[in-house]
Parts: C-alpha cells; structure tokens; sequence
C-alpha cells in the first residue's frame, strides 16, 4: 500500500479501480495494524523524502491510510499549510549550502503528528521506534515555544546576537527550522535566520593557552572568559584577537578586584 501510494505519486500515474478498492478494503480490515512499527517508520521516512511529500500524504489521507497510522494526525487541510511553509524553510537552507544537511523528511513528520498530545506522541514514536538521536530531535521541536520562542520574547526589548546564540546554539537543526516553518512570529524566524547565517560559525580567536600567559587558571570564571570573548564577537564590539586579549585583561582585573 505504501509503496503503490509512492510510486503513484513519484511516476505520476493513478491507480486502478480495482487496485484502489483493494486498498480502502485492506485499510478498513485493519491490515495496517499488523504492520510493526519499525516497518511503518521506514515506509513514513521513504515516502516524506519523496520530491511531493504532499501528494504523498493527501493521498494517503484520501485511501484512509493516514488516519489508519494514527487516528489523531494533523488534518489534512492543515497538513497543506504546514507542508508549503516547512518546503519553504527548506528552500531557504538549502540556498545557504550549509554543511550540515536537514533531515527533511523529519520536518514533514513532525507536521503529521503535529496536533497528537505529548503523551500520544510519545508513544506514537516509541511505536515506531524512532531512533534516539531522532527522537530527541522531536523532542525539542515539539518544545519549540519554551526552548527558543519565549526565551527570545523575554528579552525581546533588548534582544542582542549573544542572546540569540544562547537561545539556538543548543537546539537541533530541524527543530530550529520546523519552528520556523510553524510559528506566526516574525521576531522568532528573524532570529533563527541570524543564527543560521551568521552567527552559528562565529568562534573566538583567543584560546585556553592564551589565558593561561595571561595568568587564568583553568576552572568557571576560565569559561566565563572566553564566553565574554564569543559575546562580544557576536555582539560586534571586538573583532580582533588583540581586542579578545585586552577583553580579558579587564575581565581578570574586574574578577580579581
């Protein structure tokens, strides 16, 4: 069934009367249910890589197939929204020739489970028994509002580079753009834009061996200072290892005072 709905969609042709009747029948009979999880998941995972992930999932919505998986996915009519805005962000990023590549197929499943409560999420995943690595990608995505919109809200009066790093530097990728493509506010795609483009590879030039000719002793304060380096790199207040350097000077008098 799932492969029938691929290749319809990749090779553009409709399935036969008789074939599509085998389908709904084999749906309504509860065929699917037998499937294991794992066997679902790498059917979901091929078919959301496919280059109309859309006509993919509106068909399966059509032949019962995507209710079938999960009674509560997303509605198809908000799927469409969603799936336009998530091909979007992908766009966007792939413009950017990153090295890091997005999982897409991933953005698109998260649109699938979008509407399931965390609990019914959860156990949906572990169904499917999604890889560690990928769940916790899920994860975060689904906490988008608490790990990277309202920390931006807070200080959105006063919102600087080093805040917006500090939001994103720890979030993964594809639920940096899921949240993207999902959120209504502008403030938050501004901000994921600037770190992905610009602030995600700003290091400091200053090193550990640095500070220590400078008299620091490795411990937390150690860390604070090359912190108050990339900060103020990000912030663009200093641009040079010289400034870095005079940066930290001040900083160990400031500490030891």
């Amino acid at each position: 069934i799932f492969r029938a709905i691929r290749f319809e969609q990749r090779y553009h042709f409709h399935l036969g009367n008789l074939t599509e009747h085998l389908t709904e029948n084999a749906v309504k009979k509860g065929y699917l249910a037998q499937l294991s999880g794992t066997r679902v998941f790498n059917e979901l995972e091929t078919m959301l890589n496919e280059p109309n992930p859309l006509g993919i999932v509106e068909r399966m919505a059509e032949l019962g197939v995507l209710e079938a998986i999960h009674p509560r996915v997303t509605p198809i009519d908000e799927i469409r929204g969603l799936f336009r805005n998530i091909r979007a962000v992908i766009a966007w990023y792939e413009l950017m020739y990153r090295d890091e590549p997005a999982q897409a197929w991933l953005l698109y499943f998260l649109g699938i489970i979008e509407k399931l409560t965390g609990q019914e999420a959860q156990e949906f995943c572990r169904f499917l028994q999604l890889p560690s690595d990928i769940m916790q990608k899920v994860q975060a995505a689904r906490q988008g509002y608490r790990l990277m919109e309202r920390p931006l809200y807070e200080k959105l009066d006063a919102l600087r580079p080093s805040d917006v790093y500090a939001v994103f530097k720890n979030v993964p990728l594809e639920a940096m753009l899921y949240w993207m493509a999902k959120t209504k506010q502008e403030f938050v795609k501004k901000s994921a834009s600037l770190y992905l483009s610009k602030l995600k590879d700003v290091k400091p030039t200053i090193t550990g061996d640095d500070l220590i000719a400078l008299g620091a002793r490795p411990g937390p304060a150690f860390q604070q200072l090359l912190r108050d380096a990339l900060n103020a790199r990000l912030n663009g207040e200093i641009s040079t290892k010289e400034q870095e350097i005079e940066l930290a000077k001040k900083r160990m008098a400031e500490l030891s005072a």
